[in-house]
């Protein structure tokens, strides 16, 4: 049901209804219901398949490839996400389109804080950053600043709008050269927490 509903967003948002989800799937309409409780069930469903799997993608992607800088890595990681992204339509269409709602965006916060948690354990586990709350909250920050181009991205183009992308990865590039954690929290003026 939802491969068939991801199909089916594909064409368009509106095209989601129990009726079309159900003749997609090969399905009689009340089997739906045995499952969901309705439309907006079965889209939460596909959404959150989709989030769980954005670990993976960050975890693949540092499996395959042995990073020098966490410039590097996060260039790689975008990248992942961008292809991600690419490849499937009918879960951009929803996540990116006018069918997202308040309820998903609470879910994209509570998600966004999960990858940006993993993104900080691969860098550290790999020597990449120092362990510690100011690193943590620079990779939270980061996580986010890419996350919100990469939506804009593909809102505007449903493909990822290449001037956009261009601008993600020129942002990156430049946050990458920043002076190290303990240099840049001392010309903010403020005092570096110790590592835990």
């Amino acid at each position: 049901m939802l491969d068939a509903a991801s199909l089916l967003a594909e064409r368009g948002i509106d095209h989601l209804t129990a009726a079309s989800i159900a003749q997609e799937a090969g399905i009689a309409a009340g089997t739906l219901y045995q499952y969901f409780e309705g439309v907006d069930d079965v889209i939460d469903a596909v959404i959150r398949r989709h989030l769980d799997r954005f670990v993976e993608v960050i975890e693949r992607t540092f499996a395959s490839d042995q990073f020098p800088t966490p410039k590097a890595a996060s260039i790689a990681v975008g990248q992942a996400f961008i292809e991600y992204y690419r490849a499937e339509p009918g879960f951009r269409a929803i996540w990116f389109g006018p069918g997202f709602t308040g309820r998903h965006r609470q879910l994209d916060l509570e998600n966004n804080k999960r990858l940006a948690r993993t993104m900080y354990e691969q860098l550290t586990r790999r020597g990449l950053i120092p362990p510690g709350e100011l690193s943590e909250a620079i990779v939270i920050s980061n996580w986010e600043i890419a996350d919100t181009l990469t939506g804009l991205a593909f809102r505007v183009d449903p493909n990822g709008d290449e001037m956009i992308l261009g601008y993600l990865r020129y942002v990156m590039s430049q946050i990458a050269k920043a002076p190290p954690l303990d240099v840049t929290f001392h010309l903010a003026g403020l005092r570096a927490p110790s590592a835990t």
